[in-house]
């Protein structure tokens, strides 16, 4: 919990820094970019999030079986592991 203080700070007194040094125009543009880089960040995170689910997915139903066997000889797709005997 500790670790999260100085993140916090950073994020509660950016505004009432930049109000207080740079005027009311300044916190104006840093709220208006913090939240139009936050919604590219949500939209981001949320495909991210769905491509990874469909690749697991994929990997799980056994696509990619040979391909991953002839890469590693022990490993793990889909929650399951690989291993290949060494001869």
């Amino acid at each position: 919990l500790e670790e999260m203080i100085a993140p916090g700070a950073l994020v509660m007194l950016s505004p009432v820094l930049c109000g207080v040094f740079f005027g009311t125009r300044a916190v104006t543009g840093l709220l208006a970019g913090g939240i139009a880089s936050g919604i590219q960040m949500a939209i981001s995170a949320s495909n991210t999030g769905g491509a990874w689910d469909n690749a697991k997915k994929y990997i799980s139903k056994g696509a990619m079986d040979a391909l991953i066997g002839k890469l590693e000889p022990d490993t793990v797709s889909g929650g399951r592991v690989n291993t290949k005997m060494s001869q």
